[in-house]
């Protein structure tokens, strides 16, 4: 990341996302590739994370989410477990997590397909063979 006289310049990497906030708020996601911002007055900074196979803490995911609703949905998949229930969290097809009841948790899903599958563990108290 560099800052010019009047522009931004941020590289963004394969596994990698970026995290565009002005003045402190959160704005949206820029994806991989190398952005130049028109930015003189200063006002934009930028967090990269990595992004593969990976959770964003719930504290976090929530702050994002309520200032642009639209770029988390984009960009994460969040899930949240009830009382009797378990959710198997899988990345690209390969069960990675499971959650218990009363559980919240959030993931990126721009560049790891993110799938969840919720299980009743009220209705049946043995793990089925296909989980």
């Amino acid at each position: 990341m560099t800052r010019g006289f009047l522009h931004l310049t941020v590289t963004v990497k394969d596994d990698e996302r970026a995290l565009l906030s002005r003045d402190g708020v959160f704005e949206h996601v820029l994806g991989a590739g190398r952005h130049s911002l028109f930015d003189p007055l200063g006002r934009l900074s930028v967090e990269i994370v990595k992004v593969v196979r990976a959770e964003i803490a719930w504290d976090r995911y929530m702050a994002l989410a309520s200032a642009n609703v639209d770029e988390a949905g984009k960009n994460f998949v969040a899930v949240q477990t009830r009382a009797g229930e378990v959710a198997i969290v899988s990345f690209d097809g390969q069960p990675a997590h499971l959650m218990g009841a009363w559980q919240s948790r959030a993931f990126w899903s721009a560049v790891t397909r993110v799938e969840v599958e919720r299980v009743d563990a009220k209705a049946s108290l043995r793990v089925e063979k296909r989980h």
